[in-house]
């Protein structure tokens, strides 16, 4: 699997403004705040969090993200590697408690990100569109566990 860029990491283009990569930072980091999660889920959101700190450290940074641009340009590693781009996430399937459903923890980090930035409808659409062999109800009750265990305050 190819490392995430930065841009990745927040979810943004690489024409972002600084005000949007900030936003993204502060939605992303609201989302994996290791507080905000369970003791089964809190080393992958520490992990989470290393790279989101990462990416907006580069990326809100003038300087360093020009470097970090002109090295995606050329797509040599060696140059890419200088600047230390963030592992990539290993996708491990996460168990969503009490629903008897399993998700990769890529569609689990895409959900929960919709989820914290108010999409609810999205989130069961795209939950819908990625595992379609569950029912309605079932993904209904899937956004409900993973907003009352993610998102607590």
């Amino acid at each position: 699997m190819p490392e995430r860029t930065y841009y990745e990491i927040l979810d943004l283009e690489a024409t972002a403004t600084l005000e949007e990569i900030t936003e993204s930072y502060r939605l992303h980091t609201a989302a994996w705040h290791p507080d905000r999660h369970t003791v089964s889920n809190k080393q992958r959101a520490e992990d989470k969090m290393k790279q989101i700190n990462e990416a907006y450290r580069v990326l809100s940074n003038a300087t360093l993200r020009r470097q970090y641009d002109a090295a995606l340009r050329k797509k040599s590693v060696v140059e890419v590697a200088e600047v230390k781009p963030a592992p990539a996430p290993v996708s491990n399937p996460v168990q969503v408690p009490g629903t008897g459903v399993q998700l990769e923890s890529d569609i689990y980090d895409k959900i929960a990100l919709l989820l914290a930035r108010g999409q609810t409808p999205v989130a069961a659409q795209e939950l819908a569109k990625d595992m379609p062999n569950i029912s309605n109800a079932k993904v209904w009750e899937v956004l409900d566990c993973i907003k009352a265990r993610r998102f607590r305050r």
